[in-house]
């Protein structure tokens, strides 16, 4: 039976279902055409269900992609909160070192000051003006500020920083010595001066690496 045939076939069959006809059921062409359209159901029933199948794997795949896209979102969220701490701190760090350096260096010229104006010419005569006095006070009021910085610090600068400013607060409390009723010599005062040059070199240098993200000075 050719493709015509059969198509004149089928197309008889259901016109004789749509117009109530009953079917001769001893016509082999009524089971023939039977067979076909379990055929095609079967054919439309196997691609209904690859079909189904193949949205429930994309609706699947759709939320792990979700689920990823969520993953994302909250690793960016943590890495963005995470490079917001290290910035603060390293602005922290260099606000720190700025202080310290800036104290420093107003020491060491405070200290000039007094071994240039607060010493007569032999340089082991105190000079007994009101000037000195002025110097002094100048002396203490930068050194508190010092003092109060090292407790920050200890927070945020690397441990070689640390270490500088602690052998340097031992020389200021030795300056509270003098402070306190020794009078203080000219060597006294040249030898703090030295003592605030050197540690203002080293904070320079801790600072120059840390704040690269070095902690510690080349070769340590």
């Amino acid at each position: 039976m050719t493709q015509t045939e059969m198509e004149a076939v089928v197309r008889q069959v259901f016109m004789a279902l749509q117009n109530g006809v009953p079917l001769d059921w001893t016509d082999v062409r009524v089971y023939l055409v039977i067979a076909v359209a379990a055929g095609l159901g079967s054919v439309i029933g196997a691609w209904a269900q690859a079909f189904f199948s193949k949205r429930g794997e994309i609706a699947a795949i759709k939320k792990d992609l979700d689920q990823i896209t969520e993953i994302q979102e909250q690793i960016k969220a943590r890495i963005l909160g995470e490079l917001w701490i290290d910035q603060n701190i390293w602005n922290l760090k260099r606000e720190t070192y700025w202080k310290f350096t800036s104290v420093l260096s107003q020491l060491s010229s405070a200290l000039w000051d007094m071994m240039s104006q607060g010493f007569l010419p032999d340089k082991a005569t105190p000079n007994p003006g009101p000037e000195v006095i002025l110097l002094r006070e100048k002396i203490e009021k930068i050194r508190d500020e010092f003092v109060s910085l090292t407790a920050p610090s200890r927070i945020v600068l690397c441990s070689e920083a640390i270490q500088v400013l602690e052998i340097f607060h031992s020389h200021c409390g030795e300056l509270n010595k003098q402070f306190a009723g020794v009078v203080a010599t000219y060597a006294f005062f040249d030898s703090l001066k030295k003592a605030a040059d050197t540690a203002y070199n080293e904070i320079i240098d801790a600072a120059k690496y840390d704040l690269r993200g070095h902690d510690g000075y080349p070769g340590t």
